[in-house]
């Protein structure tokens, strides 16, 4: 096989990958990762929990099946620190507390038909939250999972590097309903949990 025969096949698997990845697309994987921030978590009949800045990512397999309108399906992970309990620092007696959060989602996702490579979307999910409360604190030793009802609402917008890939930045609202955990005789029980998220995305279309 000569040189230039050897050009031609490659252009032309090239040109083959290009019209493949051209073509209408209906379904989608995501992934955003980024900065959670959890607001102030009031303990029932008690103190508040102030909790530090943390991180998320999500992880989504959607199906575009009207041009403007998807369904996914979102699973992921955040995790955020326990800063004061009341007005007490979690490190100043050597404690740890940290909050999981594993989000189960179906989310809708509206993305308007406008030209250019930058498109910003809305969208809304309801599903479960699995929420992880790992604490020694002077209140008692937790340890355990509470599963509630949880929504969210998010925005973004993504830049267009090709047919088939794009890039975005993503705001996203998760709230829960109240939480109770219950562990070695010790139950906490609080009111909802509502985290903000800020994150950076990667989205592959097949």
């Amino acid at each position: 096989m000569n040189k230039t025969t050897r050009v031609v096949l490659a252009l032309g698997a090239a040109s083959l990958a290009a019209n493949a990845c051209a073509q209408e697309r209906e379904y989608y994987l995501n992934v955003d990762a980024g900065a959670s921030l959890v607001q102030d978590l009031n303990i029932k009949g008690g103190n508040t929990i102030q909790l530090n800045p943390g991180g998320r990512i999500d992880g989504a397999f959607g199906w575009q099946f009207f041009k403007s309108l998807a369904a996914e399906f979102e699973t992921g992970f955040t995790l955020n620190s326990v800063d004061k309990i009341g007005d007490v620092s979690v490190s100043s007696y050597g404690g740890s507390a940290d909050i999981y959060q594993i989000p189960l989602l179906v989310n809708l996702v509206y993305t308007p038909s406008i030209h250019g490579k930058i498109k910003p979307y809305i969208g809304a999910g309801v599903g479960g939250i699995a929420t992880v409360a790992d604490m020694q604190t002077p209140l008692g030793n937790v340890n355990d999972t509470d599963f509630t009802f949880g929504y969210q609402g998010f925005a973004g917008a993504r830049w267009e590097l090709s047919p088939c890939a794009d890039i975005g930045l993503a705001y996203k609202f998760m709230g829960s309903l109240d939480h109770s955990w219950s562990s070695r005789g010790v139950t906490l029980k609080t009111d909802p949990m509502f985290t903000h998220a800020f994150l950076l995305s990667f989205r592959w279309k097949f």
